[in-house]
């Protein structure tokens, strides 16, 4: 990403937590790798912080001895994934620079197909999304900061399966809830178009938007039975916005232990997910994946994801910028093996994926923003 975008995904990250009174480099997530036309998009945790220096203590269970433990995701559950799944950036009307953005799910709601992805990947349409997703005193409240009038971007879908990268749709309105990392993006019924044949690469041709399947969102509202499989399935921009599937561990649902040190908005909840990386390119919870979804071995679909924490990658765990020192990493790591109860003793496992927790009437809301523009 350019530096004014780098920068402008730090100063995000850190107005989060610096008015909570702590100063975070960046809880970074996942929407946009160090690309010349990326804008990052996801949200990782890097700081110094004065976290305590617990030890893993030897009363945490561990993965094998987790409840759920080998429960396994189906080659259906997979495939429907990653079937659903798209990629979404952003071309700025006014100089037609592309802006790397976000993975998205396409799910069914009041029986028409919507995108769900991260609300964090629009920060920088409207300053004042930032402030709206964490807001301490959340109402039941959604507001479409897509405002055709005072807009600069056009939002387009890609399908990540095909050899070319072509327009498949283009967003009509983009609904966030009040203190949510959320977004549900509506289809312009008149940008939906065949991608032409590409007789000249090899691959796949594009499908159409309608031939990707709608994935009936079945939100897990209680939380899921820890130690089972979990399927990820993402487009990061290391990856040269390739997808990358990975088979995870689900650890639990927590509110990361960072509320020991700060006040998060009390509905911010995530469930954690554990996969093994060894590379930037294949991690599944890399920048550009903000926004994607992973799916349990029980069939509840988790997401989207909005947050990553890493452990570095290679036998010297390199840590790549913008995420923080190891030193910071490890003293994390411990503090939500403590949170959640489980011990990660399998060293293969470097990242932990943080996926928002919808509540019943998440998908509802949203559904009512369209058209109900921000101030």
């Amino acid at each position: 990403m350019l530096l004014a975008e780098k920068n402008s995904e730090l100063s995000f990250s850190q107005a989060r937590l610096i008015r909570a009174g702590v100063i975070l480099s960046a809880f970074v997530s996942l929407a946009g790798a160090e690309t010349a036309s990326g804008v990052a998009a996801s949200r990782s945790l890097t700081a110094e912080l004065p976290l305590t220096n617990d030890e893993t203590q030897p009363h945490l269970k561990t993965i094998k001895e987790l409840a759920g433990f080998g429960l396994e995701v189906t080659a259906k559950q997979r495939q429907q994934l990653k079937n659903s799944t798209i990629k979404l950036d952003a071309i700025n009307k006014s100089n037609l620079s592309i802006h790397s953005s976000c993975t998205g799910l396409k799910i069914i709601a009041n029986s028409l197909p919507y995108i769900i992805t991260a609300g964090h990947c629009f920060r920088y349409l409207d300053p004042s999304i930032e402030g709206w997703i964490n807001s301490r005193s959340p109402q039941t409240e959604a507001l479409d900061f897509l405002n055709p009038t005072t807009n600069n971007y056009r939002f387009r879908i890609h399908d990540p399966t095909g050899s070319t990268y072509a327009t498949i749709a283009e967003v009509q309105g983009i609904s966030i809830p009040e203190g949510r990392d959320y977004a549900l993006l509506s289809i312009d019924p008149n940008s939906i178009v065949k991608p032409p044949p590409d007789a000249n690469k090899a691959g796949p041709v594009p499908r159409y938007f309608d031939q990707i399947p709608r994935l009936a969102y079945k939100a897990a509202f209680a939380e899921p039975l820890a130690g089972q499989e979990a399927a990820v399935y993402s487009v990061p921009d290391a990856n040269n916005d390739l997808a990358v599937a990975e088979t995870g561990i689900y650890l639990g649902r927590t509110s990361p232990n960072l509320k020991k040190y700060i006040k998060l908005p009390p509905n911010e909840l995530f469930d954690v997910v554990a996969i093994k990386t060894s590379a930037p390119k294949n991690d599944g919870c890399q920048y550009g994946s903000s926004g994607s979804a992973a799916i349990l071995a029980d069939g509840h679909i988790l997401g989207p994801l909005s947050e990553r924490f890493n452990l570095g990658y290679g036998p010297r765990h390199k840590i790549y910028p913008p995420d923080s020192s190891l030193i910071f990493q490890k003293h994390f790591w411990r503090n939500i093996e403590n949170d959640l109860g489980v011990r990660i003793d399998d060293p293969s496992f470097r990242t932990l994926c943080f996926y928002n927790v919808p509540s019943r009437e998440t998908i509802p809301v949203m559904l009512t923003g369209f058209g109900h523009y921000s101030p």
